[in-house]
């Protein structure tokens, strides 16, 4: 008997692909939002340079996202072909080369780019170089690139034939180019020789609706690429949103898959999670025995590789991609059903965009409601003051006092801003300063220095030992200037607080929040790197190593890892002093632009030659624009306040059955 599908949580899946597309038209419409505020600010004078640069860095973040799944797994276990089945099925063909044994020979990108359609292919030499796969994106003369636009499906399929081709080279060379020597496959026609990939690194951009709404795939193949190629394991996987590590259900967890699980994937910090993938199970289902059998025989993998991979059971898919393929392209939705691949992705879906959705309304979203607020704050303050004094005039005697006792009251709140905005400006200079210091701590010429003692000294080790003590003592000099740019970023905010703490005291600032340096996931992440050098340095395949290798892949993944890490620090310190402040900078800009305004058309009412009941209609219409004026905004919150797709979906499927109520007749 047959296990039947559950989706994870319940939930009803409408594909992959329909809910990357919902979760693309979420960001867009929340990319609207923000433009009809900076659009309101900008009506009403509030837009200083400070928050139209703060909105605008909210929709870029908006607009860059990426969903990035990655593919892990030995070779022949079915990775081209789930890329093929869950994002290609419409081309109705196999668009990636996938067959029986090694098909796609190098890692591989796959992604949309504005620039057009095209296969560019880094060659296996220049891993001879120190050069890393991230600095020679930026550089094109590396690369032999293939255009794919305006190709036909055949077409397409045969310009992507080039990612599987490989070259024979003698085993020394293999070595030195960073391959295993027990991984090597040997040329048969070349006594000697040894043949490896003929690309080191491949980046395939496709004009595909999936990838045009933001998804990446990683394709990763087998211990020996992953192995060899180090900035794979360090910096590329971690930064993916899931991996997907593709096992054969027949065969479970071999020694190699659960080496290649342990080095290089299980050992890092990933965003979101790992999930095991049991393909090929239409082998198994073919069985003479019957689906009953093999059912019972597909749990029994399931629950054994859940306990290999320390895994929930619902964290591991039996299914088959090519099965799934076929259906789609056949469009046979039984033969679909069979492989299970809506499992996947819904289990995709659910896990992945579910994280993705709260990152965003964790910072972007929490960013521009807390500018809104701010905004909503001063027109309440305005209206109420205007609604205070027209009360006590409604009933009396309409005078020119009236009129001057509202002007001297719009006056006195105005001076109130005008010089907490001159104070707010010399703590701003203050914090700069601040700023300097802390900048001071982790400049790029200490950290260059580090890297080139640490060079130095592993040239010189002459033993294992030592080139453990060099890389310990690089990541120590690292820790080191963290820890005195904690305690500097702590002094500094107790200024911060200060400075609140003072502005806050009367109730109408009360709702005001610093803004906290955030550097703790970087330096977490340079924690984990750390753990992460150490296993390299541990690493058999590594000490085994002539010793330039060694270094050139040190300071090709690890150090360069650390780089972009410290890069990252120093932009966001660079930013805080800035940051920190703005809260109240704009909530004392917005007040005092707008008693600006106010001032104007009193000053207009004051002037008239009389003093009747029209002007008191035209004082309640200034709050009566306050009112719209906040109604606006409460329509923008409202809008970004919409829950997220795989939110709603959630509420959906919690919601209780309609029972139909029986008519009465």
């Amino acid at each position: 008997m047959a296990v039947s599908t559950v989706v994870p949580g319940g939930r009803s899946n409408k594909g992959l692909s329909q809910q990357i597309e919902a979760y693309h038209a979420w960001k867009a419409a929340m990319i609207r939002e923000i433009h009809h505020y900076r659009s309101w600010l900008e009506s009403n004078d509030l837009a200083s340079a400070d928050i139209v640069g703060r909105l605008e860095h909210c929709s870029d973040v908006l607009r860059e996202d990426k969903v990035t799944v990655a593919l892990a797994g030995e070779f022949s276990r079915g990775k081209t072909e789930l890329i093929n089945a869950l994002f290609f099925a419409s081309f109705g063909q196999r668009m990636l080369p996938s067959h029986a044994g090694r098909t796609t020979m190098c890692p591989t990108e796959i992604f949309f780019d504005e620039a057009g359609s095209y296969l560019r292919l880094l060659p296996i030499e220049t891993r001879e170089s120190q050069v890393g796969i991230a600095e020679l994106k930026l550089q094109s003369k590396h690369w032999h690139c293939i255009p794919l636009d305006g190709l036909t499906p055949d077409a397409l399929k045969a310009g992507l034939e080039p990612l599987k081709q490989t070259k024979s080279v003698p085993i020394a060379q293999a070595v030195l180019l960073g391959f295993s020597l027990d991984g090597l496959d040997r040329d048969p026609e070349k006594s000697g020789h040894a043949l490896i990939p003929a690309w080191r690194h491949a980046l395939i951009s496709l004009d595909n609706p999936l990838l045009r709404q933001g998804l990446r795939i990683l394709d990763t193949p087998g211990l020996n690429a992953l192995g060899s190629e180090p900035e794979l394991t360090v910096s590329m996987l971690p930064k993916a949103d899931a991996i997907l590590f593709i096992l054969a259900a027949d065969t479970g967890v071999t020694a190699s898959d659960m080496t290649l699980w342990s080095e290089h994937i299980n050992k890092s910090e990933h965003k979101a999670g790992r999930y095991a993938i049991l393909n090929k199970i239409d082998v198994l289902l073919e069985d003479i025995e019957g689906d009953e059998h093999a059912w019972r025989f597909i749990d029994n993998v399931r629950e054994k590789t859940a306990l290999q991979l320390k895994l929930e059971p619902s964290q591991i898919i039996a299914m088959s991609a090519k099965q799934a393929l076929i259906g789609r392209t056949q469009h046979d939705a039984e033969r679909v059903a069979k492989s299970r691949i809506d499992e996947l992705e819904a289990l995709l879906a659910d896990q992945i965009l579910d994280r993705r959705e709260q990152l965003i309304q964790d910072s972007v979203m929490q960013d521009v409601l807390g500018m809104i607020h701010n905004s909503q704050a001063v027109l309440r303050d305005r209206r109420d003051m205007l609604e205070d004094r027209l009360e006590k005039f409604r009933a009396s005697t309409v005078s020119k006092d009236f009129l001057g006792d509202l002007s001297a009251k719009t006056q006195e709140d105005y001076d109130y801003y005008y010089k907490q905005l001159f104070t707010l400006r010399s703590s701003r200079r203050l914090m700069k300063s601040q700023a300097a210091i802390l900048n001071s701590m982790i400049e790029p010429q200490r950290f260059d220095s580090y890297v080139t003692e640490t060079k130095i000294r592993l040239m010189n080790a002459w033993t294992t030992f030592g080139m453990g003590t060099a890389i310990d003592d690089f990541y120590t000099s690292i820790e080191d200037d963290l820890k005195n740019l904690k305690y500097e970023a702590i002094l500094a905010q107790r200024m911060i607080d200060s400075i609140y703490k003072r502005y806050t005291t009367e109730a109408r600032n009360r709702h005001l929040k610093p803004t906290y340096l955030k550097v703790d996931r970087q330096i977490k992440a340079l924690e984990s790197l750390r753990q992460q050098a150490k296993s390299f340095k541990r690493s058999p395949s590594s000490l085994m190593t002539e010793q330039t290798i060694f270094i050139k892949r040190f300071l090709q993944t690890l150090v360069a890892e650390a780089r972009r890490l410290y890069d990252e620090i120093r932009h966001e310190v660079a930013l805080w002093p800035q940051e920190a402040l703005m809260p109240i900078f704009q909530h004392t800009t917005d007040q005092k632009q707008m008693l600006e305004t106010q001032i104007g058309r009193l000053k207009e009412l004051a002037q008239s030659a009389t003093v009747g009941r029209n002007q008191i209609e035209r004082i309640e219409a200034m709050s009566t624009d306050l009112l719209h004026q906040q109604k606006a905004l409460e329509r923008i919150e409202k809008k970004l306040r919409r829950p997220a797709p795989q939110a709603l979906r959630s509420v959906v499927t919690r919601l209780p059955s309609v029972v139909p109520v029986a008519s009465s007749r």
